[in-house]
């Protein structure tokens, strides 16, 4: 269970991020309750387990990352929590799919691995960032390579 609003330090001065959603809305999405040592379902079942009934079902919502384990430890010692992934494991998981789709299509239409000079190989780093960031210059970028790799053209 994570905060959507954390501090990070940058040099000797704390900043403060918050979760966009948070800052619109005026509400507290979500508390990091604890730390626990360890990463097996074992360990959390244990953790979850040592507080009381109330607090328990008073959980309604879980937010984890793909390891199996919490699955398996939330689903049977918390079994009315949703359990949902963190922000970080969903763009992480989103980013390595659209990479192995790149590659795939690279090594499709060309029958090797991508080099310097092929047009999808130099933008992969555009394929990463968000559409409303790019300039105008990385669209066109984007768009040109795109369509330079579209194996039914």
């Amino acid at each position: 269970m994570r905060r959507r609003s954390w501090r990070r330090t940058a040099g000797s001065t704390p900043v403060r991020h918050r979760d966009r959603r948070a800052a619109r809305t005026g509400q507290i999405i979500g508390a990091a309750v604890d730390i626990v040592p360890g990463r097996t379902a074992h360990v959390l079942r244990r953790w979850i387990n040592s507080h009381n009934a109330a607090w328990r079902d008073g959980v309604t919502v879980a937010s984890l990352d793909p390891f199996r384990g919490y699955a398996t430890a939330l689903s049977s010692s918390l079994p009315q929590a949703v359990r949902v992934l963190d922000a970080f494991h969903v763009v992480r998981l989103g980013l390595a799919a659209v990479d192995d789709v790149r590659r795939r299509v690279q090594q499709d239409t060309l029958g090797r691995r991508g080099h310097r000079d092929d047009p999808l190989y130099r933008a992969r780093r555009l394929l990463r960032r968000s559409f409303t960031t790019l300039t105008a210059r990385q669209l066109a970028t984007l768009e040109h390579a795109l369509v330079a790799a579209d194996p039914t053209r």
